[in-house]
């Protein structure tokens, strides 16, 4: 697929099935989104993949984090809804986390902005590999999902890409009109 026609296609899908791509594709994406804007090679990212027990894990972390969003205590009801909704929805997740390196040249805002190029690489990766994938934040920026995940206190979850085949075509919807977004700026 040629790179304006992908782009321009791009699409969030959120009804997916299995399968999800093979480890062979997956290197192949993971390759691809690697090569994302990197002030100074500094690799300020880490991608983390979830799938079968690892997603149900995942899926129960989230349970206990909207529980606590919510100012309650944990139940059986919180993590098993959660753990379902993360399993139900995809095979696979890829988390994205931006992981801040110390630089006197680099700042933090363009480590996160690197991570996120590394996140939609991903899901444009996987797109051109006949996979949907649709980015979410569910709990992204709760501190104990984080920590649990290995982060250290500085780092950033991005996001979580849900990652399989499309159940069916994605809604389309309005496209941005680059004149109502674009201006030439003179001083």
């Amino acid at each position: 697929m040629k790179a304006k026609k992908l782009l321009r296609a791009r699409a969030s899908v959120d009804h997916l099935r299995a399968p999800a791509p093979d480890d062979e594709t997956l290197d192949d994406v993971f390759r691809s989104a690697l090569r994302a804007p990197d002030h100074s090679g500094l690799g300020p990212f880490r991608i983390l993949a979830f799938r079968d027990e690892g997603l149900a894990k995942l899926g129960a972390l989230m349970g206990e984090a909207r529980a606590r969003e919510k100012g309650r205590a944990v139940d059986a009801r919180d993590v098993e809804k959660a753990t379902r909704k993360l399993t139900d929805r995809a095979p696979l997740v890829l988390a994205v986390v931006a992981v801040i390196r110390p630089s006197k040249k680099v700042p933090e805002i363009e480590q996160i902005l690197s991570a996120g190029c590394v996140m939609y690489g991903l899901h444009l990766a996987l797109a051109a590999e006949g996979f949907g994938s649709v980015w979410k934040t569910d709990a992204c920026y709760d501190d104990h999902v984080k920590e649990r995940l290995g982060l250290a206190p500085g780092d950033h979850l991005i996001g979580l890409l849900y990652v399989g085949t499309p159940d069916r075509a994605p809604k389309d919807r309005k496209r941005p009109d680059p004149k109502d977004f674009v201006t030439y700026w003179n001083g």
